[in-house]
């Protein structure tokens, strides 16, 4: 399929859109599946005028139709009333629809299920801002923090705190297991005893991104590194463990601003953590840090409602 896409780009020009590029194949050799592989991985972005992989997507099955109905009409000789073969190949989509865009998290997703890797990006670098207030570091840089000389500490591993998403993981009958993590920096294998596999192995789920505690040291074996997992928390936990507030950055004027804030974060409240807020309404600008009484319970979930409110420009937790 892509030594015809190939070939035909190469002799008749690059194609205008999703529909010339349809009509232009033969649609029993560049069949609707090795399109929607095309769109996932995003080799057809140039084919939307905003790279739009979710509006591609909604638009190739009417973009087939209409491509299989042109070369049908190709094939039996249908001519126009001048008496020239159809040709539909110059008709473009002028008039999209407005479908919202994939988040670049979906499209890594569909990056990964098309062809079987992260193309554009890494879902952990999605997370690095957080991820560097409460690790030790990225998979890249732990080989700096292991003594560089054969001594106790070299072998019996150095205590940190990193972070990954699971890429596999193997058990061992009654003696624990292993799991690999990776970030958009490297990879690491992971080593569970019996009772850390028992404890943490609901978490152990491949493409949770998993914060572990533990310690790294030199594996003989391989020449690489190894952690001992002591303690393991998913993201979400992690996040909200070491976040002491949130702050919410507001665009107003909004006469219903303070109403929708309450119902936002009253089933959050009670917690330890402060709120602040930092408002403009183009006029004027102020910093505000809401009373004890407001104190929360900062979470990923409380992110999620509070830039659910149109008037909210930005939101995250502070650690």
């Amino acid at each position: 399929a892509v030594e015809l896409i190939v070939q035909e780009r190469e002799t008749k020009g690059e194609f205008l859109d999703l529909g010339s590029f349809c009509r232009r194949l033969d649609l029993q050799k560049v069949n609707r599946r090795a399109m929607e592989i095309l769109i996932r991985s995003g080799a057809a972005d140039s084919l939307d005028p905003e790279c739009n992989r979710a509006r591609l997507m909604q638009e190739l099955p009417d973009a087939l139709q209409a491509a299989d109905q042109a070369q049908k009409d190709k094939a039996s000789g249908q001519v126009d009333m001048f008496g020239r073969v159809e040709d539909l190949s110059n008709i473009r989509s002028a008039d999209h629809q407005e479908v919202p865009p994939w988040t670049e998290l979906q499209c890594l997703q569909s990056e990964r299920e098309a062809l079987g890797l992260f193309l554009t990006g890494h879902p952990t670098r999605f997370h690095a801002a957080d991820l560097a207030r409460f690790t030790s570091c990225t998979l890249d840089q732990v080989a700096r923090r292991i003594p560089a000389e054969s001594t106790a500490n070299r072998r019996g591993g150095i205590s940190m705190t990193l972070a990954g998403m699971v890429r596999s993981v193997r058990r061992r009958l009654n003696k624990g297991g292993f799991m690999a993590i990776e970030d958009h920096t490297g990879r690491l294998e992971i080593s569970l005893f019996e009772a850390a596999w028992q404890q943490f192995a609901p978490l152990l789920v491949k493409d949770e991104i998993l914060v572990i505690d533990g310690r790294v040291a030199m594996d003989e074996f391989s020449g690489g590194y190894r952690m001992k997992a002591e303690k393991i928390l998913t993201l979400s936990e992690a996040k909200n463990s070491h976040s002491r507030g949130v702050r919410i950055s507001l665009r107003g004027p909004d006469e219903n601003i303070c109403t929708r804030l309450q119902d936002a974060i009253r089933p959050y409240r009670n917690g330890n953590d402060e709120v602040y807020i930092d408002y403009n309404n183009g006029r004027a600008k102020a910093q505000l840090v809401l009373g004890a009484e407001w104190r929360i319970s900062a979470c990923d979930e409380l992110v999620a409602a509070l830039s659910a409110i149109d008037t909210v420009r930005e939101v995250r937790l502070i650690y």
